[in-house]
């Protein structure tokens, strides 16, 4: 078995959300799931066929956050890189990057497209990058803060 190989809703483990690069290190807010489910639904039912949201990155330690950096560049420089990245732990697990699988002809689903139904269910979505789109709750995940339900 895997590290963190333990399945936390109907179609995610805990292990796609885990940073693989610095010991696994994973941290998952609930509402996450909740609304990585919901995206889910939406998606199937809107292509009218099984879809999966591939999560490409979930949780990222201050190292990888920097390793990635010096390859993509930090943001304040134009790079692609937050330093306050909503993947670190400390914002307790309120991020994901992914993609979409269309299961029936193998091909992966337009960002934009993907991106237009996330917008119902999170507070950011970044989409121009070119191979996934960013999600996170900045504000719904936060005691007090007005919920996207």
């Amino acid at each position: 078995m895997k590290p963190n190989d333990i399945q936390v809703s109907e179609h995610f483990t805990l292990c796609e959300f885990d940073d693989k690069a610095n010991g696994n290190l994973v941290v998952l807010h609930p509402l996450t799931i909740e609304r990585l489910e919901k995206l889910h639904l939406a998606l199937s039912e809107s292509m009218g066929r099984p879809i999966a949201i591939l999560i490409t990155c979930g949780t990222r330690t201050p190292r990888t956050n920097n390793q990635l950096a010096k390859l993509l560049g930090w943001t304040d420089d134009g790079g692609l890189v937050s330093k306050t990245s909503k993947h670190l732990p400390r914002f307790g697990g309120i991020a994901a990057d992914l993609q979409v699988l269309d299961i029936e002809f193998g091909q992966l689903m337009p960002i934009r497209t993907v991106a237009q139904l996330a917008a119902s269910f999170f507070d950011t979505i970044i989409d121009h990058y070119p191979t996934h789109i960013h999600v996170d709750l900045r504000d719904s995940a936060n005691p007090g803060a007005p919920s996207n339900d």
